[in-house]
């Protein structure tokens, strides 16, 4: 029966959250960012109120790549944390997941409510009656207008299993560039015949 579950949670396309299958968790997971140009400017969209998030990573992929850092990674399972420096990181596919945020596409533009929450915060949310995986995502602005963090709350569910993810990136300077400090995916995941399962990845740039 065991395996017999084991197989069927695989045919779904879940994996265990370890650091070992961090690859297996952005493939099921990604899908959508947008972020902005400029030689490690990372700044609003001034065209309208939503921010060019997918931009703003392809342009993190580039500058990762080239400095090349480190990255400590602190994975948290029912199993127990475990903790590994990783290096010569492969960019695309770290930052893979966190596109799923990206609701600056037209198809998704009317789909969310847009609000200045602070001086420097703008919270999008799925409207009522809206089907959207994406519930809410949170922008915070630093100086010069650059994206300080972006937050983004994820629901998919359906009679089979239901998931919940938080995604969370941080951005800091880095010698005369802007670049991703931090970042993290947090949540559970409910097969129907099973517990909820939580797990959280999160990882610091060195």
């Amino acid at each position: 029966m065991y395996q017999s579950k084991q197989a069927k949670t695989r045919a779904k396309g879940f994996r265990p959250f370890r650091i070992g299958h961090l690859a297996a968790l952005i493939a099921l997971i990604a899908s959508t960012l947008a972020g902005l140009p400029g030689c490690g400017e990372v700044t609003g969209n001034a065209d309208n109120r939503f921010v060019a998030l997918e931009t703003l990573l392809d342009e993190q992929v580039q500058l990762l790549q080239s400095a090349n850092p480190s990255v400590k990674k602190r994975v948290l399972t029912a199993a127990g944390p475990e903790e590994k420096v990783f290096r010569d990181m492969d960019w695309q596919k770290e930052l893979a997941a966190f596109r799923q945020a990206d609701l600056g596409k037209p198809g998704l533009r009317g789909a969310y409510t847009v609000q200045d929450v602070g001086p420097n915060v703008r919270l999008f949310r799925v409207k009522p009656g809206e089907n959207a995986e994406v519930q809410e995502v949170r922008v915070e602005f630093g100086e010069g207008n650059r994206v300080k963090s972006v937050q983004a709350l994820v629901n998919d569910e359906n009679y089979l299993y239901h998931t919940r993810r938080t995604f969370r990136l941080d951005f800091a300077p880095r010698g005369n560039q802007w670049l991703v400090r931090t970042y993290q995916i947090e949540g559970f995941q409910k097969l129907l015949w099973n517990q909820a399962k939580p797990f959280a990845v999160r990882a610091e740039v060195l």
